[in-house]
């Protein structure tokens, strides 16, 4: 069964149970480094006082639910192919 990225490393997570998450974990099909971005609360956006404000930048909270891998960088056409066949 061939599997995306995305989902390779939501299994790895799961598979590390209740051990501590590491920060980074790398992709072995296509070298991809992947970050751990942990739940929490921000503040997305920016204040109207801020050099360069646009209208459509209304700082507001966002919540994540629960931790996640996102990439570290932009997934080049070779990482794509390598994963996706």
């Amino acid at each position: 069964m061939r599997r995306s990225w995305c989902e390779i490393a939501v299994l790895t997570a799961l598979l590390l149970g209740c051990r501590p998450a590491p920060a980074r974990v790398i992709e072995p099909r296509s070298g991809m480094e992947l970050m751990l971005v942990r739940a929490g609360t921000f503040t997305m956006g920016s204040p109207a006082t801020e050099t360069g404000h646009r209208a459509d930048e209304v700082a507001h909270r966002v919540t994540i639910s629960r931790d996640f891998y996102l990439g570290r960088d932009e997934v080049t056409q070779r990482q794509w192919q390598k994963v996706m066949g």
